[in-house]
């Protein structure tokens, strides 16, 4: 059962002590935080899945912040939501949160890891363009 808070959306699944690094530098970056590559395991180990853990760059602890009533925290809560609703085979699907991956006092974002790399290196290396089609 999900817990809700101030932001009316449940709580994501903290997945904190069902992952692990692989390395300690990160992988990849992004604007807004550094991605290692971790594994994930629920105590299974034949269950055992490689993740992409974004770890935000500036102090965002999501089940502090909202407890506040902190606006920015409450949208962030709701994208997370939604993004945990998308089922599309374009969609890398979102797993949960974790604590301790990068910077003390923040919080990581989950998901499946890509093994082809990042959409843009993806395109470049292989000489594609994205299309959009309107239909």
């Amino acid at each position: 059962m999900s817990s809700f808070d101030a932001s009316g959306f449940p709580a994501p699944p903290d997945l904190t002590p069902y992952h692990s690094k692989l390395h300690d530098q990160y992988l990849a970056a992004g604007r807004f935080g550094d991605v290692f590559k971790c594994l994930y395991s629920c105590g299974s180990p034949v269950d055992v899945k490689e993740v992409a853990v974004k770890a935000l760059r500036f102090k965002f602890n999501l089940k502090l912040t909202v407890k506040e009533g902190d606006r920015s925290a409450k949208k962030f809560r709701r994208e997370l939501e939604i993004w945990k609703l998308l089922d599309h085979r374009n969609i890398v699907p979102f797993l949960g949160i974790a604590d301790g991956s990068g910077m003390r006092g923040s919080m990581s974002l989950m998901s499946l890891w890509m093994p082809n790399d990042t959409i843009q290196n993806f395109l470049t290396k292989h000489d594609c363009h994205l299309v959009i089609d309107s239909n």
